[in-house]
């Protein structure tokens, strides 16, 4: 990795989010191929101008907030100690975008985040068709439910609880002594 993004990690400016190569664990990336997530969403806010502050704050659902309102899912994650990953099939029958996998205690979970009310999310619901997977969760502006097809939906905060959600597992990154809530167990 070049210094340039090694120094956007060591600052605490960024975090990264690598390609997951399949959605079977343990989860292995493709270091070439990577998202990076601001670590202060309030900055990126910022760099978006006037006409997006406003937006956030009137809660205009026209404004398209989806790269803001995935940083802050990705923030969440990662606070809770998890690496998160990203998944993508550009061709054939198996293609689709997940904006996040990562790895529990019951395998492995993909995650669709929507910045507003009423978005579809196809990739979600084709995965089971290919993969198996422990769970799949929609974050979106909405109440808690499970929907015919078994795709879990949480309002986009609970991010920062995610760890709550599995808690016989504290996540691949606390294994290793990274992230910053490390817990203990009794």
């Amino acid at each position: 990795m070049p210094i340039k993004f090694m120094i956007v990690i060591g600052a605490g400016y960024g975090n990264f989010c690598y390609a997951a190569k399949d959605l079977t664990p343990p989860l292995r990336s493709h270091r070439d191929s990577f998202k990076v997530y601001q670590s202060d969403t309030g900055m990126l806010v910022g760099r978006y101008g006037d006409n997006c502050i406003k937006a956030i704050y009137s809660g205009d659902m026209g404004y398209n907030l989806g790269a803001i309102t995935e940083n802050v899912v990705a923030e969440g994650l990662m606070k809770c100690g998890y690496i998160p990953r990203y998944f993508s099939v550009n061709k054939g029958e198996k293609m689709m975008e997940l904006d996040f996998v990562v790895e529990t205690g019951d395998g492995v979970c993909v995650i669709e985040v929507k910045s507003g009310k009423g978005r579809s999310a196809p990739s979600i619901g084709k995965v089971p068709r290919f993969y198996n997977v422990a769970r799949r969760i929609c974050l979106a502006e909405e109440n808690i439910y499970v929907d015919d097809q078994g795709i879990e939906h949480y309002p986009l905060f609970a991010s920062f609880f995610f760890g709550e959600f599995d808690p016989e597992w504290d996540g691949p990154a606390l294994r290793y002594g990274f992230g910053p809530c490390v817990r203990t167990r009794s």
